[in-house]
């Protein structure tokens, strides 16, 4: 019996209900228009001190140390470097010399700036250290110590605005902006604050973004080993001096997903805010503390580095790149409003994939990302195969009814029977496809209601099954409900949870964020009245998945939004055990179970420059269980089998009945088809859980400590915090390393 989620009685509803019953609204004004006009020209580089390559080597002084670090401060350039065993390491600014970790930039600072709907570019050495308007001071630690300095850059786009800056006595049109950056070190960590503020005021100029340090750890001349660690996906490294960079676009991946309530925004996705960079056996891996629910994080190929980049005041532009729409002003600045980045290094053997990857997890840790407590019980030592049936899907007209309630319960007593003796099941549609509002939700009487359902949680719970009705908290539920507003005024409207035949161009409305504490309290009172069902398990698909600044009423940038969800989501994991989609890390330390994990990149490159890496799965093993894409779905479902057991993933099915109930269909990207036989699709997930149980089956509640790619045998090897060692050969060989022999298409577990 598996018990890793058992019901969670009520102490939860009443602490639950009485936890957001205090929970604050807060939110900013709409967007307003600006005023389309002149933007004032912006002087080329000054001959400023930045413009002098060798300055740090020759201007710099020790102002700091912590652990085996020291910050290194040129108070002409406005400069910082970090050392470690007195050698050079890694500098903000550009270096002279040879080195490969010397040029790292040209500056600390760049922002993008609207004046009267036109961009402007200002950065930190061209546009105020070499105008003489960026002024530093020492920072003090706890201890009484000096921990670093704070350099407060005055951005202004020429001379004349630079001189009225220096004198305060700016103009009302003029245009300055204060973007101050705190260099300190602490614990033995390199930390990195940033703010900003508009020094007069003028309503027509906003700061919209803002990189910062993006080309700190850019490698000159990078060896073959060389790399970055990226958020693609599971987690992947480009090798910068594998293959030329020649005709590679930068990769620029929008932390959670871009946002759908303003335009634009970055293709590719990452689901947590964190990077790394090696280099000449050195390296480090840096998180966003602050600000990750703003930030893209961009690969630049050409020179190369990898670095943040903030969305501080989200814009619309017309169709003559003028800004037309922008964010409250107080999203340009508000005081308290910054963003943060921790960095932590690496020397020698300690500068690889899996103990960078381990940092990183210790750093989510530490800044409440992951919790430091939670763990997967792992009773049984079984391996739970995660389970989606959808019961309902879309139809030309409102819902169309697919897997009943006693369907249901017939293909999981046949998976039973057959073996299958762990199950987290994912019922999609339960409550409906379209869900009704958050108070009147209910077991789908077209798939049987309550009367159905009950047998159904009673055969999960004794059995040792965990079934997880899935919810909806942003669907806004009702005509007239209060639904999210985009950049532009409109109602933001997105797909359906499950976009299928029939469902044309179908869209639904989203919840005004400032609607989610409601929302949640009537979700959790109508749930808790139907108790007598037993519900163990609860889905929130669309928690862990999208998140969505809202501009109606007064507003909620990304930020907010993820915090509100942050505060919401205990009160349902403290009833239920839960379940999130995709996993986005502003959420997961909620999560029992995730499902949809990415566990593939996005990205493919030629000539060994692009390898996938469990980035991912070493910062979640052990706290929850978690799967990627349905292996049924897949195109190669063999070398998806082998990547979820590479990775410590849970096998994943995805399951809908037809009307005679004999039949199951494969969910395409947008429709039902490829009918094929119930039995057949049952037995590849009994073969499937098989596999993955012979390699995984006790590791759940165990760490990955260990990933690499062995380069002679090609073996692809994953170590756990027990002793245990999985060996799998994704190619049509047999691979042999340390006299294991490891078939093709297969694995060999270890311990």
């Amino acid at each position: 019996m598996n018990h890793s989620y058992q019901y969670r009685r009520p102490l939860a509803l009443a602490s639950a209900l009485a936890l957001l019953l205090l929970l604050p609204g807060c939110g900013r004004g709409k967007g307003v228009a600006v005023r389309a006009g002149q933007a004032p020209q912006v002087d080329a580089a000054g001959k400023g001190p930045h413009t002098t390559a060798a300055v740090l080597d020759r201007k710099e002084k020790p102002l700091a140390e912590s652990g085996w670090l020291e910050l290194f401060f040129d108070d002409e350039a406005k400069g910082v470097s970090i050392r470690s065993h007195k050698e050079a390491e890694w500098s903000v600014l550009a270096r002279a010399g040879s080195a490969q970790r010397s040029n790292a930039g040209a500056c600390a600072v760049e922002a993008d700036i609207y004046v009267n709907g036109h961009k402007i570019t200002l950065n930190s050495q061209d546009h105020s250290v070499a105008y003489g308007n960026a002024v530093s001071k020492n920072v003090k630690g706890g201890d009484g110590k000096i921990a670093g300095v704070e350099v407060a850059y005055t951005l202004t786009p020429d001379a004349a605005t630079a001189g009225r800056a220096a004198k305060n006595a700016l103009k009302p049109d003029d245009t300055a902006f204060l973007v101050r950056v705190r260099y300190t070190l602490e614990e033995g960590n390199f930390l990195v604050d940033a703010d900003w503020e508009s020094l007069n005021g003028n309503p027509n100029a906003f700061l919209a973004e803002l990189g910062l340090l993006e080309r700190f750890g850019a490698l000159r001349n990078p060896g073959p080993n060389d790399f970055f660690l990226l958020p693609d996906g599971c987690g992947a490294l480009l090798y910068p001096g594998r293959a030329p960079a020649a005709g590679l676009k930068d990769l620029r991946f929008a932390v959670y997903g871009s946002d759908p309530s303003a335009p634009g925004g970055a293709a590719l996705r990452a689901n947590v805010a964190a990077w790394g960079v090696r280099g000449q056996g050195a390296g480090f891996v840096a998180v966003v503390d602050r600000g990750a629910a703003l930030c893209d994080i961009v690969a630049r190929q050409s020179v190369p580095a990898v670095g943040p980049h903030f969305t501080v005041t989200p814009v619309a532009v017309d169709a003559n790149g003028l800004a037309i729409t922008r964010a409250p002003e107080s999203y340009g600045g508000a005081p308290g409003e910054s963003f943060s980045v921790t960095y932590r290094f690496f020397n020698g053997d300690s500068a690889r994939f899996s103990t960078m990857a381990t940092a990183c997890r210790e750093q989510l840790i530490s800044n409440g990302a992951l919790s430091s407590t939670k763990a997967v019980r792992d009773d049984t030592g079984l391996l739970p195969l995660e389970l989606t049936l959808l019961g309902t899907g879309p139809a030309r007209l409102g819902q169309r009814t697919l897997t009943t309630f006693k369907q249901a319960l017939d293909i999981l007593t046949r998976l039973k029977n057959q073996g299958v003796n762990s199950m987290n099941v994912r019922y999609q549609g339960a409550l409906g496809w379209l869900q009704k509002p958050a108070g009147r939700v209910s077991p789908l009487l077209r798939l049987g209601g309550a009367r159905d359902l009950g047998p159904l949680q009673d055969y999960c719970k004794f059995k040792g099954l965990t079934l997880f009705p899935d919810a909806q908290l942003y669907p806004a539920g009702g005509a007239g409900a209060p639904a999210a507003e985009t950049l532009t005024g409109e109602k933001l409207r997105v797909p359906p949870p499950a976009a299928g035949k029939g469902s044309g161009k179908k869209t639904i409305p989203l919840r005004a964020a400032s609607g989610f504490t409601k929302a949640a309290r009537a979700l959790l009172v109508r749930l808790g009245r139907l108790d007598r069902l037993k519900i163990a398990g609860l889905a929130l698909g669309d928690a862990g998945r999208t998140l969505y600044a809202d501009y109606s009423g007064r507003g909620f940038t990304r930020m907010q939004t993820a915090e509100s969800l942050d505060q919401l989501l205990p009160a349902f994991s403290a009833q239920w055990a839960l379940m999130l989609d995709t996993g986005d890390f502003h959420a997961v330390r909620h999560a029992d179970v995730i499902v949809n994990l990415p566990l593939e990149p996005q990205v493919q490159m030629p000539g060994g420059r692009y390898v996938p890496v469990p980035l991912l799965p070493i910062l979640l093993h052990s706290s929850a269980d978690y799967s990627g894409a349905p292996l049924n779905l897949s195109g190669d479902p063999d070398t998806a089998l082998l990547r979820a057991i590479s990775y410590g993933a849970c096998p994943a099915f995805t399951f809908a009945a037809d009307d005679d109930g004999d039949a199951l269909f494969f969910e395409a990207p947008s429709r039902f088809n490829s009918k094929l036989k119930l039995q057949s699709q049952l037995d590849d997930a009994l073969h499937a859980y098989n596999r993955a149980n012979a390699a995984l089956a006790g590791l759940r509640d165990a760490r990955i400590t260990e990933y690499t790619l062995d380069p002679v045998s090609g073996l692809h090897i994953t170590g756990y915090s027990n002793g245990a060692v999985v060996y799998v050969n994704f190619g049509n060989t047999e691979k042999i390393k340390d006299e294991i022999t490891v078939p093709p298409m297969d694995f060999v577990r270890i311990g």
